[in-house]
């Protein structure tokens, strides 16, 4: 197994809403090439949707409780593990 501190910090609330959408715009992106690819291929795509569809709408009920918490500073830790399936 490895594990990886990917963000561990204090961030004002413009860089963590920045670094945080980045993080999950990367991922839904991701996710909608490979919906993308796999249906041109004829291959299954139901599980990456229903996880595209969970992320997108994480992101947003994310945005709207981090748009009500006005200007504060937020400690930030994202951290990715590895390991065999």
């Amino acid at each position: 197994m490895v594990a990886i501190d990917l963000v561990h910090n204090t961030y004002t609330s413009d860089e963590s809403h920045d670094l945080i959408f980045e993080l999950l715009d990367a991922k839904i992106s991701l996710l909608g090439k490979k919906i993308h690819s796999h249906r041109e291929r004829g291959f299954e795509v139901q599980d990456y949707e229903t996880r595209h569809e969970y992320l997108v709408k994480t992101r947003e009920e994310l945005r709207q409780k981090l748009q009500g918490l006005g200007g504060e500073e937020f400690k930030v830790h994202c951290q990715l593990t590895v390991d065999n399936a």
